[in-house]
């Protein structure tokens, strides 16, 4: 039997977007910087991307995008409301839930700091962005700094 788990995100995607678009955010803005969060993501952790995730009685949910990796093989994916919240999904006994949930993390720390540069950059202003990789007792802890 499988278990959907969900990841809320903060993301969502403006009402006249989701309106002028159909609901469909792939050519939008918001669509553009989620893609880019999914491939940088991806890049980083040798994962594939996709676009549905798996249960694990072999069931495919279709999604906006997905990622598929060793650790969450049966996928995480990115599903929008019909009010432009944007949720990450995945099964947990298809994959390592603890996996998954940093998988997620990761997502909405790339399509956060994705988003900032674009608006610095629509605002044209000189932005630059460092990642510094840190080492903690719990795990990888990164830093991001950025400067103006």
């Amino acid at each position: 039997m499988s278990m959907t788990n969900e990841y809320r995100t903060e993301i969502v995607v403006p009402k006249p977007q989701i309106a002028a678009l159909q609901a469909n955010i792939r050519g939008s803005v918001c669509g553009e910087i989620l893609e880019h969060a999914f491939t940088k993501v991806a890049e980083e952790q040798g994962a594939r991307l996709g676009s549905s995730y798996n249960d694990c009685s072999g069931g495919t949910t279709p999604c906006l995008l997905s990622l598929h990796g060793p650790k969450f093989s049966g996928g995480v994916g990115a599903v929008v409301d019909a009010q432009g919240k944007i949720t990450f999904k995945f099964d947990e006994k298809s994959c390592d839930p603890a996996a998954a949930r940093a998988l997620c993390d990761d997502l909405a720390r790339a399509y956060a700091v994705i988003a900032v540069i674009r608006w610095a950059q629509s605002q044209q202003m000189q932005f630059t962005v460092t990642e510094d990789q840190m080492q903690s007792t719990s795990g990888r802890t990164v830093r991001i700094r950025t400067s103006l």
